[in-house]
């Protein structure tokens, strides 16, 4: 298995806090076994960061919350995640009467 395939496994770093960009290219580069400065970004149409490694598009996607990352790799695909802390909201009841139907209210109620 090459780099850019193995690339492709979803990875997930646990505990990891303060994630910056720095830290986003040492992640990379590891992945993809390349010196961080070695990684060539490229952009797309609407801005989102992608890779070109040895000439094949790596898409990639971290997201952190927290002390808990996750970052993930896909060849040829874009890719998203999302991680947040999950926390109480108060007027969550309120939201969800502004935004939710008579229907997903009663889901809502069962649950």
């Amino acid at each position: 298995m090459d780099h850019a395939e193995n690339a492709l496994r979803l990875h997930v770093i646990d505990e990891l806090s303060g994630v910056v960009p720095q830290t986003n290219r040492l992640i990379l580069g590891r992945l993809l076994n390349v010196y961080p400065s070695q990684i060539k970004f490229k952009y797309g149409p609407y801005g989102k960061p992608f890779l070109d490694h040895d000439g094949i598009q790596v898409y990639f996607n971290i997201s952190h919350s927290d002390t808990v990352a996750l970052c993930a790799l896909s060849i040829e695909k874009e890719v998203g995640v999302d991680v947040e802390q999950a926390r109480k909201v108060p007027e969550i009841e309120s939201i969800c009467n502004d935004i939710c139907s008579v229907a997903e209210l009663g889901i809502l109620d069962h649950t």
